[in-house]
């Protein structure tokens, strides 16, 4: 949390929105202004390709999105709903759900979200379907969450997506954490050469536990951007020392520095955090790492810091 940007007054993650067309009639998708999709095909490329005839679960998500009638068969009634959803994306408008309208699709929803996206949730988890996330939601989704492994926060983001629309093996394009996490085995900020490596590029070292996704969420913004991930100058813009964490406190205290973390509880101590420099909310990098970070276990923990990604699992 070392990066010298001025903190946003925008929310993380708020940089979603945009406007979407909006349709009329029976099976026509009703798209407002809050439906902001944003998913990439690099998110999406091994989710089921659901055309007429298809039946399950992630039909019924695609008819909670569409605002077509929810019972989990595509029918006649389901291809038209789809095909007037492509069209006002400015998709193939085909009827056929594949990875492309997958991504314009779906989108991170959370609790006080009200959109079409939400009503895709809810038709998923056999609740309610008002588009409106709220405590019965919230609810619904951690435990759905908790029955399936993943991180029972109540988001659903890409690997809550991934698990509820039964994607392919290897959809979220993680390599997993490797070993035990260090918070087990090392006091912070005091990791062993033998518990750190490279990232890849540069100077910066992160915990063994998590490297691989690192390099693999690297690999897939470098096939996106041309360019390794922006990580900040200084080497403690990844694994911190106790001692750097203890110099970037007191600049802290002394008002000279942004918000940094008491020393000895830094997630930089663990080796289990990077700034990247993708500020302002909102950039087209920021953005991108929002909507796809979180396939390799990154998220950005700490409101009003776009740079800062710590490792979750």
């Amino acid at each position: 949390m070392s990066l010298s940007l001025p903190p946003s007054s925008l929310s993380r993650r708020s940089a979603l929105l945009g406007a979407l067309g909006v349709g009329v009639g029976a099976m026509v998708p009703i798209l407002s202004a809050t439906d902001a999709h944003a998913y990439s095909t690099t998110v999406t490329a091994n989710y089921p390709v659901l055309r007429e005839g298809s039946s399950g679960v992630a039909v019924r998500i695609v008819q909670g999105i569409t605002r077509a009638a929810v019972d989990g068969q595509f029918g006649p009634g389901t291809k038209s709903a789809v095909i007037t959803f492509q069209r006002n994306r400015g998709l193939v408008a085909d009827g056929i759900v594949g990875a492309a309208t997958w991504g314009a699709l779906l989108n991170t929803v959370r609790s006080g979200d009200n959109n079409n996206i939400v009503r895709g949730v809810q038709a998923r988890l056999y609740i309610t379907v008002d588009g409106a996330f709220g405590p019965a939601t919230y609810s619904a989704v951690v435990s759905y969450q908790r029955n399936n492994g993943l991180t029972a926060d109540g988001i659903v983001g890409p690997n809550t997506w991934a698990r509820m629309v039964g994607a392919s093996s290897g959809s979220t394009g993680s390599t997993g954490p490797v070993g035990t996490s260090p918070r087990k085995l090392y006091t912070n900020g005091r990791l062993p050469s033998s518990a750190l490596a490279s990232v890849g590029f540069g100077v910066w070292r992160l915990s063994t536990y998590c490297v691989n996704d690192f390099k693999a969420m690297n690999a897939a913004f470098k096939a996106t951007f041309g360019t390794n991930l922006p990580i900040s100058s200084g080497s403690s813009s990844a694994y911190r020392t106790y001692d750097e964490q203890v110099y970037f406190w007191n600049l802290y205290l002394s008002g000279q520095g942004n918000l940094a973390a008491r020393p000895g509880t830094s997630n930089h101590g663990w080796g289990l955090a990077v700034d990247i420099g993708v500020a302002p909310y909102g950039s087209t990098k920021y953005n991108w790492l929002n909507a796809n970070a979180g396939r390799w276990g990154f998220n950005d923990d700490v409101s009003g810091e776009p740079w800062h990604w710590a490792y979750q699992r």
